[in-house]
């Protein structure tokens, strides 16, 4: 009989994430340095992109993501290569961001590898091939590696991964202690037995830029309309209802504002759409002399979704 495929660990990481953003909002601003003081908050869709491509998928910041596409590859390092093309192709089609992706038989590699050939770049790391990937590179891109272990290795003349796999793992527990030294004994080596681990979704969120600054809600309320509609088809995908929605206004200055209301659970597109103008009239109420630069939608308190939630939807089935 034969076994389980072997496993294939996607890690994608949108390169250089907040400038590249910054970049793409301002064109401007391509090939000269820029600093991001305040992020904008400019794009929450691309890990969504990526949730699409995966069998699991663990989200481990803002810019990175590992995929388990195990069962949609069979195990088939090619069909990864494949995959990771169109996830390239389409985060930059749908975002007009680039990312880097590494391939690998567990999160270990798959993150060493993404790193390899930024930006852009797609590294494929076969389970054969896994100790010539490691053994050239410097022991510094050792994953959990600083400058201060760097230095301690080099004292003991060990500047490669691969001359980390040479040295036994009773020497390393003596010179980094029990857990440390076990960690570089296995690392050195490949061995990475951690999940992707799915987490749950607590918050659904879309956000948009307006063509223009604005405090005019016949201007404002088609773009909250269609974030609002998107955020609730998505929560129909997930199975949730949800019990606070919250709008989301980012002025011009970058500085973000937020109001929120929570109500009893549902799923009611129109009771989503009525909170958010009430939300935001009383916002530019209170704010008067300001203009909004983009605007959000988000819902939580997300519960499994146990049947219909007022009249207007059974109406509507």
């Amino acid at each position: 009989m034969e076994g389980p495929p072997k496993r294939v660990i996607l890690h994608v990481d949108l390169d250089y994430f907040y400038a590249q953003v910054e970049e793409r909002e301002n064109p401007s601003l391509k090939d000269k340095p820029v600093i991001v003081c305040v992020f904008s908050g400019r794009t929450e869709d691309s890990v969504e992109i990526l949730r699409n491509f995966a069998d699991k998928f663990q989200q481990v910041g803002i810019d990175e993501a590992f995929l388990d596409v195990t069962q949609r590859t069979g195990g088939d390092f090619m069909k990864a290569e494949e995959l990771g093309n169109r996830i390239k192709q389409e985060v930059r089609l749908k975002e007009m961001l680039t990312c880097s992706i590494g391939v690998g038989p567990n999160k270990l590699v798959a993150k060493m590898a993404s790193d390899l050939q930024k930006p852009y770049g797609l590294t494929v790391v076969p389970p054969e091939s896994v100790q010539s990937f490691l053994a050239p590179l410097p022991v510094g891109k050792l994953f959990l590696i600083g400058p201060k272990t760097e230095e301690k290795l080099n004292d003991i003349e060990v500047k490669t991964i691969g001359e980390l796999a040479e040295v036994t793992i009773d020497r390393l527990v003596n010179e980094f202690g029990e857990k440390f030294g076990e960690y570089l004994y296995r690392a050195s080596r490949g061995i990475d037995s951690a999940p992707v681990l799915e987490r749950e979704i607590t918050q659904i969120s879309r956000i948009a830029t307006l063509k223009q600054n604005t405090r005019q809600m016949n201007e404002i309320l088609p773009v909250l309309n269609a974030l609002a509609e998107d955020v609730h088809r998505k929560s129909l995908d997930e199975n949730k209802d949800f019990k606070t929605i919250s709008i989301i206004a980012i002025l011009k200055d970058l500085s973000i504002h937020t109001r929120s209301k929570t109500l009893a659970s549902t799923n009611s597109l129109e009771v989503l759409k009525n909170v958010i103008v009430e939300l935001f009239e009383s916002f530019l109420a209170e704010e008067q002399n300001i203009a909004v630069r983009r605007v959000g939608v988000k819902v939580s308190g997300l519960e499994v979704k146990t049947g219909q939630t007022s009249l207007v939807d059974f109406g509507k089935m």
